[in-house]
């Protein structure tokens, strides 16, 4: 809202639940759907269980995952049970249940690469963008662009998502 290009106001558009969705691409199984949402049972625990996903794909063991799951939510001020070692166990198997597709990847200390195929699928669309002449900023899995763009910039991030993950596969851009 207060980013402004060549005077210009900009928007921001941003890949949904990225590193879960190109796990489920990885395995060639398409998928569009809300991973948070689908854990939760309740609206208050959308904020938990998007840190034990995120957490729990970068760790490269459960006990590592439930530290810094722990440490995470005690940061975004939860406190009580949020924070044991039962709760937290409990919310990594059923992410495992919900998502069993991809429950192998969880504290397998995937997201380096997660992060390389993020930063390719990011160099695509900057490159392309550049070579439109229009300027971008990228921001982990968003990119801030001038406002009148916002449909070439959809586009351009779609194509560089299925370069890179499959053309099979389409992003969820919100």
């Amino acid at each position: 809202a207060y980013i402004f290009i060549d005077g210009q106001p900009s928007v921001e558009l941003d890949y949904g639940a990225h590193h879960v969705r190109m796990l489920y691409h990885w395995n060639n199984i398409p998928y569009d759907k809300d991973p948070y949402q689908e854990l939760c049972r309740g609206s208050e625990e959308r904020p938990i269980y998007k840190k034990v996903l995120l957490v729990g794909i970068n760790a490269s063991s459960e006990e590592k995952a439930i530290k810094a799951i722990r440490n995470g939510l005690r940061e975004d001020g939860f406190r009580g049970e949020y924070l044991t070692d039962k709760f937290l166990k409990d919310c990594l198997d059923r992410f495992k249940e919900i998502h069993k597709p991809i429950a192998g990847y969880i504290h397998r200390g995937q997201g380096l690469w997660l992060q390389y195929d993020d930063s390719r699928i990011i160099d695509e669309i900057l490159m392309k963008m550049v070579s439109k002449k229009i300027p971008v900023l990228p921001v982990h899995d968003s990119v801030i662009a001038p406002a009148e763009h916002e449909g070439t910039l959809r586009q351009v991030m779609t194509e560089a998502y299925q370069k890179i993950m499959g053309k099979d596969f389409l992003p969820v851009i919100k």
